[in-house]
């Protein structure tokens, strides 16, 4: 359109204020005025029904089921370089199943307590997804070409269905050795067992075998575990417990498969496609549970120690620069390697009088990443913040006309990493979050209303909640800087921000039936 090539750091026309998003749009057509075909959506539709019964055989045996069902429709459209070129559909449909028959039984005149059954779980997933893609004619090949419209490109036309089955047979029990002194142990086996099939339609960056439009691939896997878990909780004295805990879980494996260029489905089928590993935890954790000051104090810290083996997680994988590959890489579920994560926290309360309390909560997290190669760098993905705490007042008092509670609140959350990587031009680090929340409410005397006033966000700060950084294939022509055109030498990359809500004041009325 005869625009100006982009300015090395922000650009006026694509980075405007803290809170406002690009107004450009070339999907409809290669005028960059926005367009209702560049709006973005996620709409949810969501319900969930479940029936409980439970029957007692005895006054010490009870037999209970659990049975439910939930169904997500899930509908999103989203433009990951939030520059109007882009329309993916990120949609999902759910439907799940869940059944758990449970016999709770009291043994040995109370002194053990045991739990034992079966559950039952089944989903069905599909998932359309088509990417639409406006370029222009410099895009491809890597060279200067003029700044004209390319065209639009179908992109990742494909539709994915997986179907879950899994089950567990458990088995819990708590031995009260003494009146102080309690055991517990558990173990619970679980086979899971998932279907997985995937259509990939011609695109600009697919091609189906010969004579065909569309590659239709299908595989299913099984995986079987035993989980366990140990506790042990002591009571030092009427008002202060302590307690250990390990334990050992499971997920699943799964799969995460891109059909291949030109090759006929059933020739990358059943064991052509690789499925993920399963990925375990094992958590020890260690605590106490204290109330002092006849319970006016309260305080609980805790330690904990994960170890996580085959960790799931999404990462860049590598592929050849091309058409059907231009960002020089694709997202892919992979096996991330080990990590260990470990920290500690505690909650604290304190009523400084009948009416007037104080509360704090607080973490401290860290990890030791195993292998950084299969991570893709030094960072965990997703992130957890080193430090987070929230400390808060609330003075609660009956007055005449009835009862006046306020509350203030400030919270921290620390840095977190949105990239596993550290210096690359995907790589960027949140900035900490901080929060001032305040609350009166009155509730009149006699009365089933609750009146309440709020300021969220009380100091009005500037904060995002999430964060990308989209740099490399997408931006730059790649390639030694000599051999660079001029236009293309300096290094560009997109920093796209979620923001939190800013300062919000409001009242709320809640009546009571």
């Amino acid at each position: 359109m005869g625009q100006a090539p982009l300015a090395p750091y922000n650009d006026p026309r694509i980075v405007i204020d803290d809170f406002t998003a690009p107004s450009i749009c070339l999907l409809d057509d290669f005028d960059p005025d926005f367009d209702k075909a560049c709006e973005q959506f996620d709409n949810n539709r969501y319900w969930q029904a479940d029936l409980r019964t439970a029957y007692d055989i005895s006054d010490t045996l009870q037999v209970s089921s659990v049975t439910g069902v939930a169904k997500l429709d899930h509908d999103a459209s989203v433009d990951y370089q939030l520059l109007g070129t882009e329309d993916r559909s990120t949609d999902l449909k759910s439907l799940v199943f869940y059944q758990e028959l449970q016999l709770n039984a009291e043994l040995f005149g109370g002194a053990v307590d045991l739990v034992t059954g079966l559950n039952y779980f089944y989903e069905k997933s599909e998932s359309p997804a088509l990417t639409i893609n406006r370029r222009g004619t410099s895009a491809f090949p890597n060279r200067a070409n003029g700044n004209a419209d390319a065209g639009l490109f179908r992109l990742n036309d494909a539709y994915t269905e997986q179907v879950s089955n899994s089950y567990g047979v458990f088995v819990s029990g708590t031995w009260h050795a003494t009146d102080r002194l309690n055991l517990t142990g558990g173990l619970r086996f679980a086979y899971d067992k998932k279907d997985f099939s995937e259509t990939e339609h011609a695109s600009a960056n697919f091609t189906p075998a010969p004579g065909t439009t569309f590659t239709h691939v299908t595989s299913d896997d099984s995986w079987n575990q035993i989980d366990w878990r140990a506790t042990v909780d002591y009571d030092l004295a009427e008002d202060v417990m302590a307690y250990a805990t390990a334990s050992k879980a499971y997920k699943a494996g799964q799969f995460s498969f891109t059909a291949l260029d030109r090759i006929p489905g059933p020739d990358q089928s059943g064991d052509f496609i690789q499925t993920i590993a399963p990925e375990t935890v094992k958590n020890y954790e260690a605590g106490m549970r204290v109330s002092m000051f006849d319970r006016r104090l309260r305080f609980n810290p805790t330690l904990f120690y994960m170890q996580w083996t085959n960790r799931q997680a999404a990462r860049q994988v590598a592929c050849v620069t091309s058409p059907s590959c231009p960002l020089g890489f694709e997202i892919q579920v992979v096996n991330s390697g080990d990590v260990d994560i470990y920290g500690g926290e505690l909650d604290m309360q304190l009523a400084v009088t009948d009416e007037f309390i104080l509360d704090a909560a607080g973490a401290i997290t860290q990890y030791d990443l195993k292998d950084e190669v299969a991570n893709s760098g030094p960072n965990l993905y997703p992130d957890v913040p080193e430090i987070t705490f929230n400390i808060g007042a609330t003075y609660n008092t009956i007055i005449d006309a009835g009862e006046l509670t306020l509350n203030l609140n400030y919270s921290y959350t620390d840095e977190q990493a949105t990239h596993p990587t550290n210096g690359t031009d995907s790589s960027f680090t949140l900035p900490a979050i901080e929060l001032v929340n305040a609350r009166i409410q009155f509730v009149p005397e006699g009365s089933p209303v609750r009146i309440s006033a709020f300021a969220n966000n009380l100091l009005d700060n500037t904060y995002a909640t999430y964060g990308q950084r989209f740099g490399g294939g997408y931006w730059d022509q790649g390639g030694p800087p000599a051999r660079l055109h001029p236009l293309a030498r300096p290094d560009r990359s997109a920093l796209a921000v979620v923001r939190g809500r800013p300062r919000e004041l409001g009242v709320t009325l809640q009546y009571d039936f």
